[in-house]
């Protein structure tokens, strides 16, 4: 029942390309007249022509299995063509579905879930039910047109002898039932096993240099070698329990072959059967044990589906706490309030009753020490999670109120956790922006102090940097990201621990320079460094998710209390 329920869920995703379900229809059917009347025209050529030496119904019959398979041939090879474009379909409908859910989910999402636990919800997940709406239904079908022709001819063949392929057949989907749910079993752990496996190579290539810098190769590939010995027994399990049901089953159609061969020898001696009869009655035999034993494990593979399908069903089902729910487009001026804000990671409570106004075209500094919630404030203002209490506002506007897209989009940021594509330097500063001149990247590669070090690459901006950036320093990172986002050139500019990894020098180079750039847009700092925000319009100061003091840093200094401190420790 659970399985006819996700195929009725999952019949939405059809919609559009069902013409391919009847084009493919119509290719099994002339595959099945194939398969079942040749074996009737073979038999005909035995007792016919050959017994009565007639070369011209020979030539007859000979022709017509001729001309069948090759019109078999030519739809096998179309409906195979047809089934792997609806197959693609389905997988980019679904892909995008889930895709589209995925980026309206808040950051709690992302913490909560592995990445490779991610892309097999999208890479194995989603072919799973793709190949179970293209491939297997249609196998369903085409199975059961099968066994009642193939039914038809053993008892228009011989009725006492279609018995005992019947209770042969019923044995062996018995067995093979049986072999369904060890395999069930022993595919979840495997699944299991293998997920964990890749989430271990993903974590020990991510961080190869890493894991090298602080001696942790070995440990690591320790841990390696742990989940390849679980896999390796997962998947020894089942292959030993698929062999060992495959040879009982093996077993079972050789004696159902022996048996249909010794009672019909002994049918066709009295003169109660022909040799062509017993010839065709044998392929029969053999021809309906393939798709009884296909249906009875389609069980397995919608069960295996299913569970693919649950994983599937509860992230698009699962509530957005992200909604695009915003109808406003306008051009952002940069006035931002956080009024009455409460907001904390389950239990853990972050930011209590946050009172900030940064001021549009201020340079607004926010310091404080380790876990008082300076980075929650921005990732908070780009919407990546949603606030207990409390609202925050844009230009007097609900950020809410937003399209998401039009504000995400008028936010720009350098952060600490920086992403860089596996792709050109020049590539990673537009980001898939059109009609780019050459002068605009120059000027803004200038600005953050990294001119230099392009120029004297032997590609110059068109060097790939690698995954993640893995090519350049920890520095170079930085400047290349402050470059993409002065290139952005959005009305609001965040710097979260932009500058962490430059030396007092660059960093002060850079932030006059982007001070000078972006003097009537709304720059948000945010520091460690208390040296980086001297110059900042007002600088709020952040303690137990709490503004404790605001003001330039010649008031604060004079004031001797919580940031004073900080600066002079």
């Amino acid at each position: 029942m659970k399985h006819i329920k996700m195929l009725l869920c999952l019949c939405k995703y059809t919609k559009g390309i069902r013409k391919y379900y009847f084009g493919i229809g119509i290719f099994l059917l002339v595959q099945n007249v194939q398969s079942l009347s040749t074996p009737f025209f073979i038999s005909q050529i035995i007792d016919k022509s050959i017994a009565n030496k007639d070369i011209k119904s020979l030539i007859f019959y000979s022709f017509i299995i001729i001309c069948l398979n090759i019109v078999s041939g030519f739809t096998m090879v179309f409906s195979q063509k047809i089934s792997t474009k609806l197959e693609r379909k389905i997988t980019i409908k679904l892909r995008k579905e889930c895709l589209n859910k995925v980026i309206k989910q808040s950051g709690d999402f992302y913490t909560n879930s592995s990445s490779s636990d991610i892309l097999t919800l999208f890479m194995q997940d989603i072919e799973n039910i793709s190949g179970i709406l293209s491939t297997h239904i249609l196998t369903i079908i085409h199975n059961c047109i099968t066994i009642i022709g193939v039914l038809f001819f053993l008892i228009w063949l011989h009725k006492s002898m279609s018995i005992i392929v019947f209770v042969f057949t019923v044995i062996l989907v018995l067995i093979q039932k049986k072999s369904n749910k060890e395999m069930e079993k022993a595919s979840m752990n495997s699944r299991e096993s293998v997920i964990q496996l890749q989430g271990t190579f993903q974590e020990f290539i991510y961080n190869m240099l890493s894991f090298a810098q602080n001696g942790l190769i070995r440990f690591q590939k320790g841990k390696l070698d742990k989940d390849e010995t679980n896999f390796t027994i997962a998947k020894l399990n089942t292959v030993g329990t698929m062999t060992t049901y495959n040879a009982l089953m093996n077993i079972l159609t050789g004696l159902l072959a022996i048996s249909i061969i010794g009672w019909g020898g002994y049918n066709v001696i009295i003169g109660a059967m022909t040799i062509g009869k017993l010839f065709s009655f044998e392929v029969y035999s053999q021809r309906l044990i393939s798709p009884v034993m296909s249906l009875s494990n389609i069980s397995v593979e919608l069960s295996s589906a299913y569970i693919s399908w649950d994983r599937i069903k509860k992230l698009l089902y699962s509530k957005s706490i992200v909604e695009d729910n915003g109808i406003i487009e306008k051009n952002i001026e940069g006035n931002i309030l956080f009024k009455g804000l409460d907001f904390g990671y389950k239990k853990e409570r972050v930011l209590s009753n946050l009172e900030l106004y940064i001021d549009k075209g201020s340079t607004h500094a926010i310091v404080g020490p380790s876990g008082s919630g300076k980075t929650t404030i921005t990732q908070l203002l780009f919407r990546l999670w949603k606030s207990d209490k409390g609202i925050i506002k844009i230009d007097n506007y609900n950020i809410e109120e937003y399209k998401l897209d039009n504000l995400r989009n008028q936010i720009s940021i350098v952060s600490q956790n920086i992403f860089l594509l596996n792709d050109t330097i020049y590539n990673n500063i537009v980001l898939g922006k059109k009609n780019v001149s050459n002068e605009e990247v120059e000027t803004v590669l200038k600005q953050a102090d990294i001119y230099e070090l392009v120029s004297n690459l032997p590609n110059g901006w068109n060097t790939i940097i690698g995954e993640n950036g893995i090519r350049l320093s920890g520095g170079e990172k930085q400047r290349l990201s402050i470059a993409r986002a002065i290139f952005k050139n959005a009305p609001i500019l965040i710097f979260d621990e932009a500058t962490s990894m430059l030396d007092n020098e660059t960093e002060n180079n850079i932030i006059q320079q982007v001070l000078l750039l972006f003097k009537n847009k709304t720059i948000v700092l945010i520091a460690h460094r208390l040296s980086t925000v001297k110059n900042a319009d007002v600088i709020s100061v952040l303690k137990e998710g709490r503004i404790i003091e605001e003001g330039t840093h010649e008031i604060l200094m004079k004031l001797k209390g919580f940031y004073y401190d900080l600066y002079t420790t």
